[in-house]
């Protein structure tokens, strides 16, 4: 009776572990997604607004993502001159975090037009980004699933 609740215990902890990996993925297209939202509330300021550049940053809202905190933490940088992102992400590989850094940094330092176009060719490669993202969370985030709970079978197997 123990052996069945030990297994029991070994397939859900391992399935936890699959999911904990799929959250990679699903994290990845969320930061992605809030990057595109903030570009386009980003190109709404500026175009519509001229709001200033620390403004843009402050006034974003995602509910609390990633993407929000690290914008945020941007913000309060260019306080102190820095302007610089210290919070890199795990999920988010170096080029395209140099990307993100880059954009944030661009902000708001061209005129109305040279800022437009920048954000739309930001946009387009971020889209790009999220798409890939899409796609790896669509291929891995229930195999991760799946794998935890085989190895959990497996694992359960080789103690009975």
């Amino acid at each position: 009776m123990i052996v069945v609740f030990l297994c029991i215990g070994i397939v859900a902890g391992t399935s936890y572990l699959g999911y904990v990996c799929a959250c990679y993925y699903t994290n990845r297209k969320k930061f992605f997604d809030d990057f595109i939202a903030f570009l386009s509330f980003a190109k709404t300021q500026i175009s519509c607004f001229q709001t200033r550049r620390k403004s843009i940053y402050e006034g974003f809202d995602s509910r609390g993502s990633d993407f929000e905190k690290i914008v945020k933490s941007y913000a309060k940088n260019l306080e102190n001159c820095s302007g610089k992102l210290n919070d890199k992400l795990l999920y988010i590989n170096e080029d395209e975090w140099a990307f993100v850094q880059q954009v944030l940094h661009d902000i708001g330092k061209a005129d109305i037009e040279g800022e437009l176009s920048r954000i739309a060719l930001a946009k387009d490669r971020a889209n790009a980004m999220l798409k890939s993202a899409e796609k790896q969370c669509e291929k891995k985030c229930a195999l991760c699933v799946k794998l935890g709970a085989a190895l959990g079978i497996f694992i359960s197997i080789l103690i009975i």
